[in-house]
């Protein structure tokens, strides 16, 4: 028998007759809806005990992640319970491997004549000690009877073996028959047992996104948007490791963000657009997901990569799943690389369709954010000159915290548009906003005040590369605004550090603001420094 160590002799005589037969059916029928798995094993081990009278029954639940066959229960030795207790799983062609003949005495049910010593050394069998009966058709303490469990697909649900018949016999072929109707119920009972698990996980998953939906639409910026996507995967929806890759240029996706892996050596930081491309085109399912070998998006790798593989036809061995998103012109906008399932199984449609829920929700809130970053853009923006306008600047003076502020204006420039047109005189202040962006580095920000006025936060400059800065873009200016209008075009510069008598943006203003004044005061066309003057 399947799962049960030998046993001392039980005198227990079982309930028998169609009464017997017609309550344990009846409650494996009720069980199989709403039970746990156990509870509705335990009513299939009470229906075939009252039906055929086999007071043990040995209970093996396929499991395809492992493709075999796992003792879950055994009905009539409460003490096998304890894990440590049963016998190692059966593989799934256990059947040709058995040391008997099997002979299939009706449909999924095989019956093994024992003989003395046959299962000496099988760890997945073992003789009972019993006394036996007389006469060849008495059942022998190494007999076995099997009867497999199918889904309507053909797939297994499992085994059941029997034993210690009530009767002392060998089962007859109307005992057989009535076996095979129990099994029927009990495939029934396992199918809806296991159709409940998959829709409670998939009522789950829905829920969860159902919840994270508010808090993605809440996201701010993109790089909380994608810890949200991975952290969402990992948590709810079943994967043990996720990573998001965002496009970085025509050519490649960037790697933005990564759950789950102890190791990044696993994942490179860029992928070429034209493999996911390719891969895409190959494998993307109807549901907008792609199920590929690890080595078809990363490459070959050294050691060991998924801590969830399994093995059979459906288990996990070493997968990514796939799911792209693009942006408003069909583009690769970026794609999320799911790993480890934790059932170590590959994932169903349902679960395929929830991590594409996830991204096409992320996908339209991050074209919600593109389009609210590039409209704050446009309103923080000089059409005039393309440098920020003065929209949020003491917020950006407070972002700095060691900076130091220069104010700009030009000398004169009220004559600039008085003689020559105030179109001579905006391509002035467009060729001065150039000169600023040569003149200054990628950190800084210059930004048009108003009218012929302009300002730079040099973030991180002490006084003397403030000056350095100042000076260069006062001795460009003339030079560069040569052949836009006759006369020689200068700036007047003051500049400020913030230091502990400018703690506040508006007092770093107010002391360039004087130091300004005080260029113009003194002739113009040069720098003074708050606190101090300095000559052209």
């Amino acid at each position: 028998m399947v799962g049960v160590n030998p046993m001392p002799e039980q005198t227990l005589v079982p309930e028998r007759g169609a009464l017997g037969a017609l309550e344990g059916l009846l409650n494996l029928a009720r069980a199989a809806g709403d039970e746990p798995l156990l509870s509705v094993l335990e009513s299939a081990g009470e229906a075939i005990e009252k039906s055929a009278g086999f007071r043990v029954v040995s209970m093996n639940i396929y499991r395809p992640e492992y493709d075999d066959y796992a003792t879950t229960h055994v009905h009539g030795r409460p003490e096998f319970s304890d894990p440590r207790l049963r016998q190692p799983p059966l593989p799934r062609d256990f059947i040709s491997r058995l040391p008997g003949a099997p002979v299939q005495r009706a449909p999924g049910i095989y019956f093994i004549a024992g003989t003395a010593g046959m299962w000496d050394g099988c760890p997945h069998f073992s003789a009972s000690r019993l006394s036996e009966a007389d006469g060849p058709e008495a059942w022998r303490n190494e007999d076995v009877l099997l009867m497999m469990l199918q889904d309507v697909d053909g797939e297994p649900l499992g085994v059941l073996s029997v034993d210690e018949p009530s009767s002392g016999m060998r089962p007859s072929d109307s005992e057989l028959r009535l076996l095979g109707v129990i099994c029927l119920y009990v495939e029934q009972a396992l199918r809806t047992a296991k159709r409940a698990r998959q829709t409670a996980e998939d009522k789950r998953m829905l829920a969860r996104l159902s919840e994270v939906s508010p808090r993605m639409s809440a996201c701010r910026d993109r790089r909380e948007l994608y810890r949200l996507m991975a952290t969402t995967i990992t948590s709810d929806l079943g994967f043990d490791r996720a990573a998001v890759y965002a496009r970085s240029g025509a050519e490649h996706v960037r790697r933005v963000q990564v759950l789950g892996w102890e190791s990044r050596d696993l994942l490179p930081d860029t992928l070429p657009t034209p493999l996911i491309t390719a891969l895409l085109a190959a494998k993307l399912d109807a549901g907008g997901a792609c199920l590929v070998p690890a080595r078809d998006l990363f490459g070959q790798w050294v050691g060991r990569r998924s801590e969830r593989n399994g093995s059979g036809p459906l288990a996990w061995n070493d997968h990514c799943l796939i799911v792209p998103w693009f942006d408003d012109k069909d583009r690769l906008a970026g794609l999320v690389v799911a790993e480890d399932p934790v059932d170590r199984l590959l994932p169903r449609e349902e679960c395929r369709r929830s991590v594409r829920l996830l991204v096409d929700l992320s996908a339209s809130i991050e074209h919600t954010i593109t389009q609210s970053a590039r409209l704050n853009r446009l309103a923080s923006l000089d059409t005039l000159t393309g440098l920020r306008n003065r929209r949020g600047l003491h917020e950006l003076i407070d972002e700095n915290r060691d900076c130091a502020l220069m104010v700009c204006d030009l000398d004169d420039f009220k004559q600039i548009n008085d003689r020559y047109g105030h179109e001579t005189g905006d391509l002035v202040l467009a060729r001065f906003a150039k000169i600023l962006r040569e003149h200054i580095r990628e950190a800084d920000i210059a930004v048009r005040l108003g009218g012929d006025e302009f300002c730079v936060i040099l973030s991180g400059a002490d006084p003397e590369g403030a000056m350095l800065v100042s000076e260069r873009i006062r001795t460009a200016t003339p030079v560069r605004m040569q052949g836009l209008v006759p006369a020689t075009v200068t700036v007047s510069v003051g500049l400020a550090h913030r230091d502990d008598a400018t703690p506040s943006p508006r007092a770093l203003l107010t002391a360039a603001d004087r130091a300004l004044y005080g260029a113009k005061r003194d002739g113009r066309n040069r720098t003074v420094v708050a606190g101090r003057r300095v000559a052209q």
